[in-house]
């Protein structure tokens, strides 16, 4: 039981020890980069993609909702606050992208930017 344990420190710490040391600066995934759309700073750690509704599956039924929210700076943040600004169609995809928003993560820190009224949209499309 030791060795095994053993083993696997010094299998993760010759996995971590090989990780890139070039200065290339690793790329922020689309869906991270564009998830706040009125700040350019603030960007989520965690980004959890809203559900597609299976009623809205069913029906082949596409759409979006757009949604405030507000975090808090110098700390690990979900957000809170969260406003249904527009959804189209209405009543289909509010409750998705609201679940979807307030699991992210967000640790913001010596920035300019405001963090209230934070702006985002969840994009229902099939195929």
């Amino acid at each position: 039981m030791i060795k095994n344990k053993v083993f696997i420190l010094v299998l993760l710490s010759t996995l971590t020890g090989c990780q890139s040391t070039s200065n290339h600066t690793k790329s922020v995934p689309p869906t991270i980069a564009n998830a706040v759309e009125n700040r350019t700073e603030i960007k989520p750690i965690i980004h959890i993609e809203a559900m597609y509704p299976k009623d809205a599956m069913a029906k082949n039924i596409e759409g979006y909702c757009r949604v405030s929210f507000d975090i808090k700076l110098n700390e690990p943040s979900k957000p809170h606050n969260i406003k249904i600004l527009e959804c189209s169609p209405k009543g289909v995809f509010e409750n998705s992208c609201t679940n979807s928003v307030e699991k992210w993560l967000f640790v913001a820190k010596n920035t300019s930017e405001s963090p209230t009224g934070l702006i985002t949209t969840c994009k229902f499309k099939l195929g």
